[in-house]
């Protein structure tokens, strides 16, 4: 139980729903995130990775890991996914033993297709970043998906600013781009801040350093070194072949590269640290 906290904010917002009389739409509202979650803390705790805290929010639960990123981008997927699929399982049960127009199918299924939108801090954008960082690289994979969430959060505006016009009322649209712009923020701030040193931390730190993936990339000697660290992740290790008239004349590893980063500056070129 140490691990649970609650908001202080779920008994008023719970009370109001129940003077208001839409007790039940916000319990089956809550049991919907509160499954979605569920999927989230059983492949957690399926993959062995460790729990800070479980806390309990006005309309669902958040969970809080002890580990800033995800060592493995299968765990960040398999994570990610957990939360829709147990939706999509729940809506399919309910659908067969409900009334078929019953809200908790929509509700259920409405959350899950939300969460895959690849826009950030959504499910979606995580399990698609996972999968393109062993190929593209953290920041190239981060920077892709922050473009793609403001393109979504655009069209969504825009679909809502007509939909709001057409309608009179319905602003749900504008609602959810505010709300994925908002949160685009804290992302990218969050990001930027631990990205190097989770890198570097973790590949010191780490004593099973032969069983880490190695990625070898090749670059020639005007290479700025600021373009390096798009190629790192915390999930490869990689070396750098400079590469010169055909032939590899040195080699850095990703250590060498954070260090001459550091000490030499972002203008600096591959050509600096020999």
């Amino acid at each position: 139980m140490k691990n649970i906290k609650v908001n202080p904010l779920f008994f008023p917002v719970l009370l109001i729903f129940i003077l208001l009389g839409y007790f039940k739409e916000f319990f089956l509202s809550f049991a919907t995130l509160l499954f979605h979650e569920a999927g989230h803390l059983f492949m957690i705790k399926k993959r062995g990775i460790l729990l800070r805290y479980i806390k309990i929010e006005p309309f669902g639960i958040s969970i809080n890991l002890k580990e800033d990123f995800y060592k493995n981008e299968k765990d960040e997927i398999y994570v990610a996914f957990g939360g829709p699929l147990v939706n999509f399982i729940i809506a399919f049960f309910a659908f067969l033993f409900l009334n078929k127009s019953h809200f908790f199918i929509y509700a259920n299924l409405s959350v899950a297709i939300f969460n895959l939108i690849p826009a950030y801090p959504l499910d979606g954008a995580r399990i698609l970043r996972a999968y393109l960082t062993p190929k593209k690289g953290y920041i190239l994979s981060f920077r892709f998906l922050v473009m793609l969430t403001k393109i979504i959060s655009t069209v969504l505006f825009i679909l809502g600013v007509v939909i709001l016009y057409k309608t009179r009322f319905n602003f749900s649209y504008c609602i959810i781009s505010a709300f994925l712009f908002y949160n685009l923020l804290g992302e990218k701030n969050h990001t930027q801040r631990y990205l190097l040193k989770e890198i570097s931390e973790y590949k010191e730190k780490n004593k099973d350093i032969e069983k880490i993936p190695v990625k070898y990339i090749a670059v020639n000697k005007n290479y700025p070194l600021r373009k390096v660290i798009y190629e790192l992740s915390y999930m490869r290790y990689h070396i750098f072949s400079v590469i010169d008239e055909g032939k590899i004349v040195k080699t850095f590893s990703e250590g060498e590269i954070i260090k001459g980063l550091i000490e030499k500056g972002g203008r600096a070129r591959i050509s600096d640290l020999y």
